[in-house]
């Protein structure tokens, strides 16, 4: 089965950190240790109508994306990210589902990463 590159770019990850494994491995961990936490905050905001705060929560989620190669949760939450900033809550409560699916598609595919042995 071809790893699905939009959930997770593992070369493109690996690239970035210049083949460092072990402190890959240790940013992917925090990345998916926090990832809930960082959702549940996106979550509230949309829950409470804080545009704002629905606009920075969505940009932290999306930088730390970025920076781990999850390209499908970095776009759900560049979406939410000007949902928020455009005030469309209605929007963004929907697109959260979206965001935790990709969550849900790249999560297992960076597990499998961080258990890798780099031997």
């Amino acid at each position: 089965m071809k790893p699905d590159l939009d959930a997770f770019d593992q070369e493109e990850f690996d690239e970035y950190i210049m083949g460092n494994e072990e402190l890959a491995r240790h940013i992917l961990r925090r990345f998916l240790d926090d990832l809930p936490v960082q959702i549940a905050r996106l979550a509230q905001a949309v829950s409470d109508g804080d545009a704002q705060q629905v606009r920075l929560a969505a940009h932290a989620i999306k930088g730390a994306a970025a920076s781990v190669s999850g390209r499908q949760i970095r776009d759900a939450s560049w979406k939410l990210e000007q949902q928020g900033r455009d005030g469309n809550l209605t929007a963004a409560a929907a697109s959260l589902t979206e965001l935790w699916a990709s969550v849900e598609r790249a999560r297992p595919l960076m597990e499998s990463f961080c258990r890798e042995d780099p031997s």
